[in-house]
């Protein structure tokens, strides 16, 4: 397992590369989860945050992805949705298990947390 120091980016770098249908959903995202941090990080990196969400704010709004994470909050198999007030995003892989993710809020406060959460840690941010 490969791990990497979380680096800061921004949703404007990875719209230069997306395509109209993915520019579209980012913006029924921003819609009613319009507080938005974006970092680069490698996949153990990203289950430990989603599982933070988790277990502060709920479940994710959207589908289910949790089935995928090696550190699962959701223990249901089968395909399936959640109404949340938070959401998250991966991109594509820029390295090995290593890319940039979105995490979306229905709340500033809520953001604000989890930057608190994400610059608490040994990881580089900004």
């Amino acid at each position: 397992m490969t791990h990497r120091t979380v680096i800061a980016g921004d949703v404007d770098s990875y719209l230069k590369f997306a395509d109209p249908k993915e520019v579209d959903e980012l913006n029924v995202r921003l819609d009613d989860l319009p507080y938005v941090i974006a970092l680069e990080v490698s996949y153990p990196e990203l289950d430990f945050a989603n599982r933070w969400c988790w277990e502060q704010l709920g479940p994710a709004d959207g589908e289910c992805m949790d089935r995928h994470s090696e550190y699962r909050s959701c223990m249901i198999e089968e395909a399936h949705r959640h109404n949340g007030k938070w959401a998250t995003h991966w991109h594509q892989k820029t390295d090995y298990n290593f890319g940039p993710n979105e995490w979306y809020f229905a709340s500033e406060a809520d953001r604000d947390r989890f930057i608190a959460f994400i610059a608490s840690l040994e990881f580089r941010v900004g």
